[in-house]
């Protein structure tokens, strides 16, 4: 009913109210390869080793350990420096397609704990807020 309700509203508002500036349309960015499947998950394990040895945290040769342990060390440094070291990860990512950044690809190597979607779900989301945080919304972090 309230959906009903916000809809009946927003039609029924004259149109000199309810005028807001449309940004221009945007072509879409093509950002994954046209191959569904990450053919290298291999590559983002072994680079995501190395990312967590930076902060003393050790994997297993097929599992990343818990996310909360990352977590634990991210909240404690300055964003120059996570930055400084995410973008060494971005460098050994470099030849990983897009897909490969994914939760079925880290539920691969975070099996072992019982909430795998969840751990997945943890680093996917760590590294999409870095990438953003690091690339094109870093001197708006910095500035705050």
């Amino acid at each position: 009913m309230d959906v009903l309700f916000v809809v009946a509203t927003i039609i029924a508002l004259p149109s000199t109210q309810a005028q807001f500036p449309i940004p221009p349309a945007a072509p879409p960015q093509k950002r994954y390869a046209d191959d569904p499947v990450c053919t290298t998950p291999q590559t983002v394990h072994d680079c995501y080793v190395t990312y967590l040895e930076k902060y003393g945290i050790h994997s297993g040769p097929y599992y990343l350990p818990g996310f909360a342990r990352l977590n634990a060390q991210l909240q404690n440094m300055p964003l120059v420096n996570i930055c400084r070291d995410f973008d060494e990860l971005m460098v050994c990512l470099r030849l990983v397609s897009y897909n490969c950044i994914s939760i079925p690809v880290f539920e691969r190597f975070t099996q072992w704990y019982g909430r795998v979607n969840e751990e997945a779900v943890a680093y996917v989301q760590n590294h999409a807020i870095f990438e953003y945080a690091c690339g094109p919304g870093k001197p708006l972090f910095l500035a705050d």
